[in-house]
C-alpha cells in the first residue's frame, strides 16, 4: 500500500531538534539533508526494458474519483482517474491518463514514462500485479512530504489531527518519470527520518516487496 494539505515545505532542522523530535511516535516534520542516510541506502536499479501490464482495477474510474471528492471539499477532478488535492499533488487511481495531466505536461517531449505522468513522481498503494490502486502523483519540489499528514485515500491534509487512515506505510510501487537525472529520496520514520531508497529518473519499481521496502515509506523528497 501507500502512505501532507497545502503542500507543506518541511525545513531542515538541527541535530538537537531531531533528538527532541525522536520522542514523538508519529513522523514529524524534520528534514535531513537530501541524499544523506542514517542507515544503509541501496542504490536504485534501472527500470526493466519490459514491464508487466497492470491488472484491472476493482472500481470504475468514476467510483474511485467520487470516493476521493466526497470527503475532500477542496479537491477537484483534473482527469479520468486524477483528482488534484493541493498544488503539485494529485490523487490518482491506477495508471494515469497522461493526456489529461494537471499542468498539461508535454508527453511528446520525453520518452521516459510508462504508468505515471511525464515529469512527475508517482507512488501507489499496491503493486502492479494488484492493479496499483490509489496513488500519489507529485510535480513540485517542496522538501519532504510527510505522508503521515495526509488522509488515505482522499489526500486531505489533516496534520496531527484524528483520522484512522493516513498515507504513510502504504507505498508498494513507484515510477520516477521526472526529467532525466532528477533524484527522489524515500524515507522511513524511526524516531528520525531514515533514508531507505534513492531513485534517479527515469526509474521505476512496481513491487517494493522485492526491495524490502514495501509499506514502510513515511516521507518522500520529490526533487
Amino acid at each position: 500500500m501507500f502512505k501532507k494539505f497545502r503542500l507543506p515545505l518541511i525545513s531542515a532542522t538541527s541535530i538537537s531538534a531531531l533528538t527532541l523530535i525522536a520522542v514523538v511516535a508519529s513522523p514529524a516534520s524534520a528534514t535531513p539533508s537530501p541524499g544523506s542516510a542514517t542507515s544503509s541506502s541501496p542504490a536504485s536499479a534501472t527500470v526493466p526494458h519490459s514491464v508487466p501490464t497492470p491488472v484491472a482495477e476493482s472500481m470504475s474510474q468514476d467510483e474511485a474519483m467520487n470516493a476521493i471528492l466526497r470527503p475532500n471539499p477542496t479537491a477537484r477532478r483534473v482527469g479520468p482517474n486524477a483528482v488534484n488535492v493541493a498544488p503539485g499533488l494529485d490523487i490518482i487511481y491506477g495508471p494515469v491518463d497522461k493526456t489529461t495531466a494537471a499542468g498539461s505536461a508535454t508527453v511528446a517531449s520525453t520518452p521516459y514514462y510508462k504508468y505515471c505522468y511525464p515529469y512527475y513522481l508517482c507512488a501507489w498503494q499496491h503493486t502492479i500485479g494488484d492493479g496499483f490502486g490509489y496513488g500519489l502523483a507529485f510535480s513540485y519540489c517542496a522538501g519532504i512530504y510527510n505522508l503521515n499528514n495526509y488522509r488515505f485515500p482522499d489526500g486531505a491534509y489533516v496534520g496531527p489531527g484524528p483520522t484512522s487512515q493516513r498515507w504513510n506505510d502504504k507505498i508498494s510501487s513507484y515510477e520516477n518519470s521526472q526529467s532525466t537525472g532528477t533524484v527522489s529520496h524515500f524515507y522511513n520514520w524511526i524516531g528520525y527520518w531514515s533514508l531507505i531508497w534513492n531513485s534517479t529518473a527515469f526509474d521505476a519499481h512496481y513491487n517494493l516487496t522485492q526491495l524490502g521496502i514495501n509499506d514502510i515509506i513515511d516521507g518522500i523528497f520529490v526533487c
